[in-house]
């Protein structure tokens, strides 16, 4: 159900995350890597597991791709928590799978707040653990 983009990206993920913990040692250290708590496919913090989920539309792109609008829900029926998520679906070998998938702002908005596929790369190059100097738009240069 995984294109084999992404699935190379979750591999070099994983080699990332195995690189950072030979770099850092200390087991009292929180590992810096951002997806690790992270919902691949629902989003980071504690949206990582809805308890439904509903296709809302499915738009096809000009490439032959589909974007599949996803609404995700957690929590009472009286007042449940929602957020979307868009599947970015490609044909591969005779079947549909996800490419990759854009976390939106917030539930009313259709603007994109991330990617998974830059999370899975952030802080990595390749397989490598880099770090995030200038990557983080928070972080100050030391001169």
């Amino acid at each position: 159900y995984l294109s084999k983009s992404l699935l190379r990206r979750i591999d070099l993920a994983l080699a990332c995350e195995n690189d950072s913990y030979r770099q850092h040692q200390n087991p009292k250290e929180k590992p810096q890597i951002e997806w690790l708590e992270f919902g691949l496919f629902t989003g980071g913090n504690e949206k990582v597991s809805p308890s439904a989920f509903d296709v809302e539309r499915t738009q096809r792109e000009k490439d032959g791709s589909f974007r599949l609008h996803v609404r995700l829900t957690w929590g009472p029926p009286s007042k449940p928590w929602i957020w979307r998520v868009v599947a970015i679906v490609v044909q591969e070998d005779g079947h549909s799978v996800v490419d990759d998938v854009i976390f939106l702002k917030d539930e009313n908005s259709g603007d994109a707040e991330s990617r998974l596929s830059e999370t899975l790369a952030s802080g990595c190059n390749g397989g490598r653990w880099v770090g995030y100097g200038n990557q983080r738009k928070d972080s100050k240069q030391v001169r």
